[in-house]
């Protein structure tokens, strides 16, 4: 696992607080989706796995809040990282090759949030990113206004 910490400097809670795992046995693969990822000004932490299980491990002790996985790995092998992930409510973007389509109905029924093409642009892939943020802040908002509402109408 690699770690990378963006310099903070805002005073927006939760502008700058975003923690994004990126997925992939590819270096070259990482490398780029990490160099991607870093750009996005509202990301503070990046963390780099080379499988599923090394995740489910070492990201224990992490909240993320997007987590980009490369589904070119063993494909029956991430299965259950995809439901592990959408059962704690976090957006996963799968990057694929354009003929991975075949794959798409099996991606979305084990959980993945979005399906994207490795041709696709840059600005493409950062809109993407900060959409899918955007949307898990919102469940996890919705949660806990779920919990709230429900704590008030049992006293």
């Amino acid at each position: 696992m690699i770690g990378y910490t963006a310099p903070y400097s805002g005073t927006d809670q939760d502008k700058y607080t975003h923690t994004i795992g990126i997925v992939s046995d590819s270096r070259t693969i990482r490398s780029v989706l990490n160099i991607y990822v870093k750009q996005l000004t509202v990301c503070k932490t990046v963390l780099l796995f080379s499988c599923g299980g090394e995740m489910e491990y070492l990201g224990k002790g992490h909240r993320f809040d997007l987590v980009i996985i490369d589904v070119r790995m063993s494909f029956h092998k991430t299965i259950p990282l995809f439901r592990a992930l959408k059962a704690q409510g976090i957006p996963i973007l799968a990057c694929a090759d354009p003929d991975f389509e075949s794959r798409r109905r099996e991606l979305v029924k084990a959980g993945v949030t979005e399906i994207i093409s490795d041709a696709v642009e840059f600005w493409e892939f950062q809109l993407r990113c900060l959409t899918l943020l955007k949307l898990g802040r919102q469940q996890r908002q919705l949660e806990t206004f779920r919990r709230w509402s429900h704590q008030a109408v049992t006293r």
